[in-house]
């Protein structure tokens, strides 16, 4: 176990608020939070969630230094997925823009799977099927909403400018392949690691229930 007591109970305590603050979600009325902006909510909420569910799994069957590496990329999606709310809360011009997301991750990710079956010299067949499927993906998923600022920049917009930089030189030293990253690891040197990116996880997703539940007086 690499969570000690007191931050096993947060993090079941954090996942039960969250579980609450969804069904709060979904009562709230149309006309205080339209249905995009709570299916954006909803969403993001769960990605929360399940970033607390990774990180209890983490803690049970992973070695330490798998654990600090993974419980890094925990830290730094969830301080996305507070940005992101802080988004999408702001205007309902922004939760549309949110919204747009999707589809428009839907086509790069088929751009780039195509990219990769043509230098992977997959059958021509299947790079064929797989380009006329990308049109095909065009054409019913039109690019009509405006693209979300980045991480750096929603950082910016909300004031976390220097939090997120320090926190991502931190955090991109264990995710990239560093060789400070390596020796810090092998030496053991991490415990003082290993709390700030636990720390950083329950506070910034105490930070996205609070800026919610503000947000609609809950």
């Amino acid at each position: 176990m690499h969570l000690n007591s007191r931050e096993q109970d947060v993090l079941i305590g954090l996942q039960k608020e969250i579980k609450e603050l969804m069904a709060s979600i979904k009562a709230i009325g149309d006309s205080k939070c339209t249905k995009k902006t709570k299916v954006n909510l909803l969403s993001l909420l769960y990605l929360t969630s399940k970033e607390l569910e990774k990180m209890y799994l983490q803690q049970k069957l992973l070695p330490e230094d798998l654990f600090v590496i993974l419980t890094a990329l925990n830290a730094r999606n969830i301080f996305e997925l507070y940005l992101k709310t802080r988004y999408v809360l702001k205007s309902e011009s922004n939760s549309s823009n949110f919204s747009g997301e999707e589809s428009r991750d839907f086509i790069e990710c088929c751009e780039g799977k195509l990219e990769l079956l043509k230098s992977l010299k997959f059958d021509e067949k299947i790079v064929n099927e797989n380009e006329e499927q990308l049109k095909k993906i065009k054409k019913t998923l039109p690019d009509r909403t405006k693209k979300i600022p980045n991480i750096c920049d929603l950082a910016k917009l909300f004031g976390k400018d220097s939090e997120y930089k320090a926190f991502y030189k931190v955090y991109c030293k264990y995710i990239h392949p560093t060789l400070f990253g390596v020796k810090h690891i092998i030496s053991k040197q991490i415990v003082e690691t290993k709390k700030i990116f636990i720390s950083q996880t329950f506070y910034k997703i105490s930070q996205i229930i609070t800026t919610i539940k503000l947000k609609y007086e809950l």
